[in-house]
């Protein structure tokens, strides 16, 4: 596992606003699953809204429908803290360099629909995922934190 616990705060959190959902447990059996709705993601992690409260050191399988193939991967939960009643905010380490990368490509995929999305509210112009992408890629990829001059 890579040692990002410890250096949560050396990475730099981008937003993302996406359902996710946790489920808890071993060898496929969970013991628990809760839906959540993610914040931010980081090169360490990542941290989502939570309708349970899961334990410091548990093993979570996250899963993001939003995008195709779904992403799922495991991660560890580092803490978890009650925001109100039933609801809680949690945050999870990547277990692998790997799945830090996938999520970040994740958040990128985000972006582009959300930016499908406003084209086609503010213009009118329906795009595909490939148009939208090729727009996003030529306008934003540049800016897109972690594509050049991010501290690592």
């Amino acid at each position: 596992m890579l040692d990002m616990a410890e250096h949560a705060r050396d990475y730099i959190r981008h937003p993302l606003n996406v359902p996710i959902r946790l489920t808890a447990g071993s060898q496929g059996e969970p013991d628990g699953l809760g839906e959540g709705q993610s914040r931010n993601v980081s090169k360490g992690g990542i941290c989502c809204i939570a309708d349970r409260r899961f334990m410091r050191g548990e093993t979570l399988m996250l899963k993001i429908d939003a995008v195709k193939p779904a992403f799922e991967t495991r991660a560890k939960v580092i803490w978890c803290q009650e925001l109100e009643a039933g609801v809680y905010e949690v945050g999870c380490s990547f277990m692998s360099r790997e799945d830090a990368f996938a999520a970040r490509m994740v958040e990128q995929i985000c972006h582009i629909e959300e930016y499908r999305d406003r084209i086609l509210q503010d213009e009118g112009r329906i795009l595909s995922q490939e148009e939208a992408a090729e727009e996003w890629i030529t306008r934003f990829a540049g800016t897109f934190p972690g594509s050049s001059g991010e501290a690592h």
